[in-house]
């Protein structure tokens, strides 16, 4: 994992300016920050987490944060995602983010990014239509079912290009519309 520049965002709507899907967005903005900023665990961290530190935080800090998981002795036994601090906090912020895009107050402009260009990746996709109105739920199925097909087209492209041909990141972009941004719990 690398570092990406930190942005700070007034609400979930900003995001829906970003490509891609506006949680994945935002998640992946909070792991940074977390990751960067990141009070000693008091749990045990999942496998991705712990190599998130290691690769991103500051050299000191994310020494302290090893060691005194050394110390404690407690590791990453499996299953460790439902222990970690980090996949906690990012499974509480993408609540929050859902509340916020999903909200009465902010219901024009994710309409308005649906019908336009928006699209959400998979995961995050049925967890906001299970939350939004019926309107927008439908817009969510309509942008899913364009984004698929774009998708679909692009790849059908690809598997009938000569080995070698450049695929302008669409193996990249499908495996986020299935399962989200890289390293993002799920």
């Amino acid at each position: 994992m690398r570092a990406h520049a930190l942005r700070e965002y007034a609400s979930a709507v900003e995001a829906l300016r970003e490509p891609g899907c506006p949680v994945c967005t935002l998640l992946r903005n909070e792991q940074n920050r977390v990751l960067r900023d990141c009070p000693l665990p008091t749990t045990r961290l999942c496998n991705f987490h712990a190599w998130g530190i290691a690769a991103v935080g500051d050299t000191a800090h994310a020494a302290r944060i090893l060691l005194k998981l050394l110390e404690s002795g407690e590791g990453a036994p499996h299953g460790a995602e439902d222990d970690c601090m980090f996949c906690l906090l990012l499974r509480a912020k993408e609540q929050s983010v859902i509340r916020d895009l999903t909200s009465v107050r902010h219901q024009s402009a994710v309409v308005l990014w649906l019908k336009t260009r928006g699209s959400f990746c998979l995961v995050h996709g049925r967890r906001v239509r299970a939350k939004a109105s019926l309107p927008m739920s439908a817009l969510i199925t309509e942008s899913d079912f364009r984004r698929r097909t774009e998708l679909k087209t692009a790849l059908a492209r690809l598997a009938a290009a000569p080995a070698g041909s450049p695929h302008s990141g669409v193996l990249g972009q499908t495996a986020e519309y299935l399962v989200s941004q890289r390293g993002l719990p799920t």
